[in-house]
């Protein structure tokens, strides 16, 4: 799989489970975000075998990534603002402290 800068929603959906990609940022919009350059290096300096990427996703293709991200094994993903609120609608639990703040 050729590393992207940003990739969709339609990535996913083609996505192959040996990527090295097994980490995220989900996200509308997500190009600013600096969260791959920090969390690629500290995997690196770690020697942890694996990378993280941004992904593009609209709100209302929100659900559809968080269960294809759940399928393909990904090892965690993190979300912008508003997806950090929307996302609790798709989570199969909530701990008191997410569910206190509204937000995951």
């Amino acid at each position: 799989m050729t590393v992207k800068e940003i990739y969709t929603l339609a990535d996913l959906k083609n996505w192959k489970k040996k990527s090295p990609i097994r980490l995220g940022v989900l996200g509308d919009p997500v190009a600013h975000s600096f969260s791959p350059q920090m969390q690629n290096a500290a995997l690196e300096a770690g020697k942890i075998d694996m990378q993280y990427g941004r992904f593009q996703i609209s709100m209302d293709e929100l659900g559809e990534a968080v269960k294809l991200i759940r399928a393909l094994d990904f090892v965690g993903a993190n979300l912008t603002a508003p997806h950090k609120i929307a996302a609790c609608a798709f989570m199969h639990e909530l701990d008191d402290n997410a569910r206190l703040v509204g937000a995951v």
